[in-house]
């Protein structure tokens, strides 16, 4: 290792020591008085001659790291060990001898190709001591492609428009080529290895793009990228005499006075050109992030990286390129478009977030230390960061979220057709994507993750833990795409099945998504996603245990191929009546929770009990066996209501002879919500109440009067007195001139404003002559201030007793029209209100087919509508998937 340690005296500048070279010309002398002085001035800076004790002691630089290294390996580099004899904070400056800088203590480089690098590591204390240590670096080959393929590429811009003339070329390489009218470029790339490609055009700042093509990588080789533009320079006056610039949305850079130096490390004065470009991560610009979302720590581990915003710092003079001189920093100050972590933390006024510069050769973001939160006006979010750097290029500000490690697979959407073209697809383009809602979330962090993987899958990536991640896949030449939304707990490794149809394949119609065996006895059944987005289903039906049959609760969970079960099945006795009336639901932590009635022994009533799975076992949710107050006399003509609340303890609205109740577990005991142990009818007869939980995890209930066409709609108020809210007028009554008719199932949901939505068989004829067979599907919608009512439909001329909806076959689409399941003569159909009719949602305005019953609707992770039945007969539940 070679040590060379020099100080600079303050004999030019006070703010800029510069080391000065004296000469004579011939005829001309210098006075020795004179040379004498400047050489007692030069040992007294440096600390030689007879020391002033407030004079300043040169620092001395140490590093250490590993001798050899493959390239393309992160290598950990340590320099904490230098120190300054007057304990002034040191900054500091590496050159790796690739042309790759660093700034901070610690630091991991990557080497990009074989060879002996020269590494230089610069300490300075600020008042003029300098001091540089050095060592070589042996740098062994990187692993070799195991064939080289022609890929194409295709270039946007962040409007999404093709990008003709942008330069793309291998970083380290020969292979370069330049887009067309339709910014499409083709490369020959080496497989199974990174390849980093720069992507350059006049005008928009620079990118990086890596790609690693799996080996069974065939015709198929794609990949995509997008530029922003540049924003236009602005100009420093002298950078002999530095200063301070700021630009869009609030960043800033300050410059050391005599702090730059050229391409040929000669110090630049006169006028400098400094273009930043910020990118908002938050917004449409967050497709052109600059390399990968993956960062390398100081140690040289590589983990998944979120960014709080990003910003590249360009400096020029002359068309060459500026970067920082050794032993200078430059200010930043780099605007925060997230303002909170993926946790809901929110960043503060003096907080630190960790800084990372880009890796050009390897597209990867290196750790450089961190910056502290500073108030910015400009700033979208009104907060900056702020942070010292010994170089220029891209600069980020992220931090490593918790991760998981899901095994992403693409499959055929549509089986039974394209099946030979999709036969064709060898590799699997991912992106994925932090979801931010309909509306987008500006305070969450950006996330854009890319790899390539084999159609056939297995290959983990990276994601983070703990929020909702849109996994975008795309096949042959991005002919083929579709996506899934996942939330993964921290080191989930699942296999996630990412569903690819034809982008010209035209929409409305069902897809089989999935089949749940039965044994000709499904009685009750439910199918909803957990918090991962995985599909769960929980059924009630029998076991047959040679002639004999035992009544079970089933929960399985669909992996994309197959059930399978999620935990042991909830056991009755042997020939017992079957656990009816049921009701089924996760808790947040995803564990079942299920209502059920069930006959008390030798009496003709039935009781309710409830059970939650906890791991190991069914376990009663309450005393007496999880068993709810009271009996009823015979079974119930409709199942109760079970949600979990806010405090993750099941409430339950129920029917009890006449009765309707809302009661919760408060972790010891079943307690009535409001007056009257939670009665909700007083003196009016109830049969029927069902139940959902709005925002807060308070109840809102619609209950029916027995024998009448009088429904109700009730919302609970737990404060300043826990009691029950009338929503809308006359006590909260439904419209009579649609009545509900009783005995027949009621689906209720929230729109996006929290009011509710119900569904139902209703009287749709005006004539005493129709008769209660005359029948139909109605929508009950509450604006705010009143009941509405729409539908008033059946599918055939005549009205049937047998159109009937489903429990929970209610759903609100994009623009927040109802759509709707039901059965009709044994027919399914799906069809939704647009505001004045109802139209068929897929081919033959909405019929299903014949033979079905119990439909339900529900959305999956990704929001597809799913479609859920059963055959007549309980053989078997089938599901649906629509394609608009």
């Amino acid at each position: 290792m070679f040590d060379r340690r020099w100080c600079i005296p303050a004999l030019a500048s006070a703010t800029a020591p510069t080391l000065t070279r004296f000469k004579t010309r011939r005829g001309v002398g210098l006075n020795p008085s004179v040379l004498l002085a400047l050489l007692w001035v030069g040992l007294v800076a440096c600390g030689g001659g007879n020391p002033n004790p407030g004079s300043n002691q040169p620092p001395t630089a140490r590093f250490t790291a590993a001798d050899t290294v493959q390239a393309g390996t992160p290598l950990a580099f340590d320099g904490s060990a230098s120190t300054d004899p007057d304990n002034d904070p040191l900054s500091f400056s590496w050159d790796f001898g690739d042309g790759s800088r660093g700034g901070t203590a610690r630091i991991a480089h990557i080497f990009p190709k074989a060879g002996s690098f020269k590494v230089t590591l610069t300490v300075a204390d600020g008042k003029g001591g300098v001091h540089s240590s050095e060592k070589t670096i042996t740098v062994s080959p990187p692993p070799a492609p195991s064939k080289t393929v022609a890929v194409r590429g295709l270039v946007k811009g962040i409007d999404d428009g093709p990008l003709a003339g942008v330069n793309v070329s291998v970083v380290g390489g020969s292979a370069t080529g330049t887009t067309g009218a339709d910014g499409t470029v083709t490369l020959n790339l080496g497989v199974g290895v990174d390849v980093t490609l720069r992507l350059s055009k006049e005008g928009y700042a620079e990118q990086f793009k890596v790609v690693n093509l799996p080996g069974n990588v065939g015709e198929d080789g794609y990949f995509e990228a997008r530029l922003i533009p540049r924003e236009a320079p602005k100009t420093l006056a002298d950078a002999a005499k530095g200063g301070n610039l700021e630009g869009k949305d609030g960043v800033k850079i300050g410059l050391p006075a005599g702090g730059l130096l050229d391409p040929s490390g000669k110090p630049v004065s006169g006028a400098v050109q400094v273009s930043m470009t910020p990118v908002d991560v938050t917004g449409a610009a967050l497709p052109a992030f600059p390399g990968r979302f993956e960062g390398i720590e100081p140690d040289g581990s590589r983990n998944p990286i979120v960014s709080l915003g990003t910003v590249e710092f360009v400096l020029s003079q002359n068309g060459q390129r500026l970067q920082v001189a050794p032993g200078k920093t430059a200010s930043l100050e780099l605007p925060l478009y997230a303002n909170a972590f993926i946790d809901g933390s929110v960043l503060k006024v003096g907080d630190k977030v960790p800084l990372w510069s880009l890796d050009e050769r390897s597209g990867t973001w290196i750790n450089e230390g961190e910056g502290t939160v500073v108030a910015s006006a400009s700033s979208p979010t009104k907060l900056a960061v702020q942070a010292r750097v010994a170089h220029f290029g891209w600069w980020n500000l992220d931090y490593v979220p918790d991760r998981a490690n899901p095994k992403l697979r693409c499959v055929n959407d549509v089986p039974g057709q394209y099946d030979d073209i999709f036969a064709q697809a060898q590799i699997c383009n991912m992106l994925a994507e932090i979801d931010r809602g309909l509306s987008g979330n500006s305070t969450l962090p950006g996330y854009a993750a890319t790899t390539t993987i084999p159609i056939g899958g297995g290959v983990p990536l990276p994601i983070p833990a703990g929020v909702k991640v849109i996994l975008k896949g795309s096949a042959l030449g991005g002919s083929w795409a579709g996506q899934a939304t996942v939330n993964l707990p921290k080191n989930s490794s699942d296999e996630i099945l990412i569903p690819l149809r034809p982008l010209t394949l035209t929409g409305d119609y069902w897809t089989s998504f999935a089949t749940l065996p039965g044994t000709n006895d499904i009685f009750e059944y439910r199918i909803l996603p957990d918090s991962q987005k995985r599909l769960v289903a929980i059924v009630s039906t029998r076991r047959w245990e040679g002639n004999n049959s035992r009544p079970i609760i089933s929960v399985q969970r669909w992996n994309g191929s197959a059930w399978s079960k999620v935990t042991d099945d909830l056991e009755g006795e042997v020939n017992a009546a079957p656990f009816a009336c049921a009701d089924f639901v996760l808790d947040q932590d995803d564990n079942p929770v299920v209502v059920y009635t069930y006959p008390v022994p030798n009496t003709s009533y039935h009781e309710y009990f409830v059970r939650r799975w906890k791991p190991g076992g069914w376990v009663a949710v309450g005393p007496d066996g999880g068993k709810l107050p009271g009996q009823r006399y015979s079974t119930c003509s409709e199942s109760p209501s079970l949600a979990v609340g806010a405090d993750n303890q099941p409430i339950v609205a129920y029917e009890l002879n006449g009765a309707a109740y809302v009661r919760r577990f408060d972790g010891a005991n079943w307690v009535g919500m409001g007056p009257s142990e939670g009665k909700l009818n007083g003196s009016i007869p109830a049969n029927h109440v069902v139940m959902v939980l709005d925002s807060s995890g308070n109840p809102v209930v619609i209950w029916r009067a027995y024998n009448t066409s009088d429904s109700y709609a009730l919302r609970y108020k737990p404060t300043p007195t826990p009691s029950w809210e009338a929503i809308g007028p006359n006590n909260g009554l439904l419209p009579t001139s649609l009545p509900l008719l009783g005995f027949y199932p009621t689906s209720l949901i929230l729109d996006a404003s929290g009011n509710p939505v119900a569904a139902g068989a209703a009287d749709i004829c005006s004539s005493p002559s129709c008769g209660s067979a005359y029948m139909g599907v109605a929508i009950y919608r509450y604006d705010g201030t009143q009941w509405q009512t729409s539908g008033g439909h059946t599918a055939s001329p005549n009205g049937y007793l047998s159109n009937r909806p489903g429990r929970r076959a209610l759903v609100l689409d994009a623009s927040n029209h109802p759509l709707m399941a039901w059965v009709e003569l044994s027919v399914l159909y799906v069809q939704r209100w647009n505001g004045s009719v109802w139209t068929g949602v897929g081919s033959d305005s909405g019929a299903f087919g014949n033979g079905y019953n119990a439909p339900t609707l529900v959305r999956d992770g990704a929001g597809n509508l799913l479609l859920g039945f059963k055959l007549i007969g309980g053989q078997k539940i089938e599901i649906y998937r629509y394609v608009p």
